[in-house]
């Protein structure tokens, strides 16, 4: 017997009531995809070259040919903020060292917010602070990238490799200016570009040491008032944590991963409640009440795409293992040490789920031993480079020669040597990279299968089997798509 009108309205009315946020998320980035979404940024566009003012606000990322600066423009203004863009410029234009805050006349034609400057197309105008430019920053982030500033120069004041203080810089202050091209290529074949970018994985690890701190290691119990007390702790790390957030510059992603910490506690995480989906779908509105235009980014998509599998997978795997009594000594060592290392496999596949069909849209590649590459790399930034690198960059900017400080800075040099070695002995296997060519029609195929193969592991009865026919037919469409484009 069919259901009633009046039911079926009842259900969707419970649904909507219970998934508010989620369904509003399906709605906005729907409705953003026939409509342009009025204060979204428009970037101009050139056709043929033409000359534009704008000022530079950040330092220089250096490419092969050119210097990458995050910039506005002066000479033509947005309806609600200035157009940003970035810009390249060739080097061997640059007749001296430009900084934020530098006034340039550029001849370059725009394309999508981006601008290559060729030789002798740029004339600096004029060199101010940043200080007479608090409408387009803030005074709060102007102090911030100070004082990161400082940091890096304290830092690359001691005596270590080049390519260590790049990885420390990168890890904890999200500044990728001194990576190699070298470097950049380990990570990014080895399935470990996540750790350069700061994003959940380093916030977490902030997390992760101030809980350690604040309660010394877990050995700090104070049975009195304990529910206020995790309360009053909660909000002291989720403020370090913004903190932070605010330290590394408040790029995008690093105030997606704040949100995300700040609306989703991690023991939340694994546990198989709705409630999860709905923060995680507040956590998306606010970054597109910010930018609307964010839901087109690689980096929203990835990471949105890496948190959502990992709600959804890690906690129904965690019910397939086979779960050891503790035993004693070496015997619980070794127990501890395994549920560790399969916990953390699991995320690594659940991760990858999620994000394969983007990474094989945007960069066209797969690294083949990414479960290989986090069981390395997120132990040592962990136990290792972070809880070093953190001590290198406060000393040296306090006591930059003292006995601790000449102490810590090998260690923090060896733990960061140790992490491109093992990043490198990765990429260097064989078969370590896969080379693909994807459109957006065959990723979206990629996604359809994906997600009726999981809807039909969780369904009974007819769904599944409906379910089951359609994860075939998007994986038979991909088959023969991909076979044809060759």
């Amino acid at each position: 017997m069919l259901p009633s009108a009046s039911t079926i309205l009842s259900s969707v009315a419970e649904l909507f009531r219970r998934h508010v946020p989620v369904v509003l998320l399906i709605l906005w980035v729907a409705l953003s995809l026939f409509i342009r979404v009025p204060w979204a940024p428009a970037h101009t566009e050139d056709a043929e070259p033409a000359f534009h003012k704008v000022l530079l606000l950040s330092s220089p990322a250096e490419k092969p040919r050119t210097l990458a600066f995050e910039a506005v423009m002066l000479d033509t203004v947005a309806r609600l903020r200035p157009e940003q863009l970035l810009l390249y410029l060739a080097k061997d234009s640059l007749s001296f060292t430009y900084r934020p805050g530098d006034v340039l006349l550029v001849r370059s034609a725009l394309s999508d917010g981006r601008g290559y400057v060729p030789s002798g197309a740029s004339v600096c105008l004029e060199n101010r602070s940043l200080d007479q430019t608090g409408w387009l920053q803030g005074r709060l982030r102007r102090s911030a990238l100070a004082f990161r500033q400082r940091l890096e120069n304290a830092l690359e004041a001691q005596p270590m490799r080049q390519e260590s203080v790049a990885l420390i810089e990168s890890l904890l202050l999200g500044d990728r200016r001194l990576l190699s091209r070298d470097q950049r290529y380990a990570f990014a074949d080895s399935g470990a570009m996540h750790v350069l970018a700061v994003s959940g994985l380093h916030v977490g690890i902030i997390q992760s040491l101030l809980m350690g701190l604040f309660t010394l290691g877990g050995f700090l119990v104070i049975p009195w008032n304990k529910k206020r007390l995790r309360r009053l702790l909660t909000l002291c790390v989720t403020s370090l944590v913004w903190g932070y957030a605010f330290l590394t510059g408040l790029s995008l992603s690093v105030l997606r991963s704040a949100l995300m910490f700040t609306v989703l506690p991690g023991g939340n995480m694994h546990k198989d409640t709705p409630v999860k989906y709905n923060r995680l779908a507040v956590a998306a509105l606010i970054i597109l009440l910010i930018d609307p235009s964010a839901y087109r980014s690689p980096s929203f998509l990835l990471s949105f795409g890496a948190v959502l599998a990992l709600m959804y997978y890690t906690p129904r795997w965690s019910r397939w293992y086979r779960h050891f009594h503790p035993g004693n000594g070496l015997q619980k060592g070794l127990i501890s040490l395994y549920e560790k290392l399969r916990n953390l496999t699991s995320a690594s596949l659940a991760a990858q789920i999620g994000t394969l069909p983007f990474t094989l849209l945007f960069f066209g590649q797969t690294a083949n031993y990414f479960f290989l590459t986090n069981i390395l790399v997120i132990p040592l930034a962990t136990f290792l480079l972070a809880p070093f690198g953190l001590l290198c960059l406060f000393l040296s900017a306090v006591a930059p020669s003292s006995s601790l400080t000449r102490l810590v800075v090998p260690l923090a040099d060896w733990s960061a040597w140790l992490m491109n070695t093992s990043v490198r002995f990765v990429q260097h296997l064989p078969g370590a990279v896969g080379a693909y060519t994807f459109t957006p029609l065959m990723a979206a195929l990629l996604a359809s299968f994906i997600i009726f193969l999981t809807a039909y592991l969780r369904l009974r009865k007819v769904p599944a089997l409906l379910c089951l026919m359609l994860a075939v037919l998007s994986a038979l469409s991909l088959v023969i798509l991909y076979a044809y484009s060759l």
